[in-house]
């Protein structure tokens, strides 16, 4: 499934879906964003349905980043059902990444 860039919307509106959603709060200028982000986007083609994989960007929505207080980037969080089930901070390696998926389905 292709990667998301939500905006406020639409982010909100994946929030109320059933499917688990693993959101990547980034920002343009951090090392270890950058190193995480094809990482990401392997994660998000390795799942067709039940996942949906976002990132979000801090400094073009400051308010979600302060909503859900990401502290550093990247922070990736699991959310399902509008809930957050999960959080991790840093770079994650893409076989971590499928075991939280798989444990959070």
């Amino acid at each position: 499934m292709a990667l998301l860039h939500p905006n406020k919307e639409e982010f909100e509106n994946l929030l109320k879906e059933k499917e688990l959603l693993v959101v990547d709060f980034f920002a343009t200028w951090s090392g270890p964003c950058k190193m995480l982000s094809p990482i990401i986007e392997q994660l998000s083609e390795k799942y067709d349905e039940g996942v949906r994989v976002a990132k979000i960007d801090v400094d073009e929505n400051e308010e979600l980043a302060v909503k859900y207080e990401i502290q550093a980037v990247p922070t990736i969080i699991f959310f399902k059902e509008g809930t957050e089930i999960g959080r991790v901070t840093g770079i994650v390696s893409l076989s971590n990444l499928q075991e939280l998926v798989e444990k959070h389905k």
